[in-house]
């Protein structure tokens, strides 16, 4: 197990969406360790961890964010973000958290 561990390192951009659909995006490293807290100023309407799919992570979205994006979904102005957001909500319906 040591050859391998079962933590790794992860760099990804983490898009913090404003209520008018603008984000700024912030490149992180998130450190091989069993918890990480990012801080941000400010008060984002919603957040999207793994900004641009850079990296293989499970997003769980919470409620608010998700209604955001539910809302918002046709001024996330790259294909590729909305594709992220899409599977997430798709995901959500998959687990339980929202019905279709």
């Amino acid at each position: 197990m040591e050859k391998h561990p079962t933590l790794r390192q992860h760099k990804l951009n983490i898009a913090y969406f404003s209520a008018d659909g603008m984000y700024d995006a912030v490149p992180t490293q998130i450190p091989a360790q069993p918890t990480f807290t990012v801080t941000h100023t400010g008060h984002p309407s919603a957040v999207l961890l793994n900004e641009d799919d850079q990296d293989f992570v499970k997003v769980i979205f919470n409620e608010e964010t998700t209604q955001y994006f539910l809302k918002n979904i046709n001024n996330i102005s790259k294909p590729l973000n909305r594709l992220v957001i899409w599977y997430c909500l798709y995901d959500r319906v998959l687990t339980g958290q929202t019905s279709s």
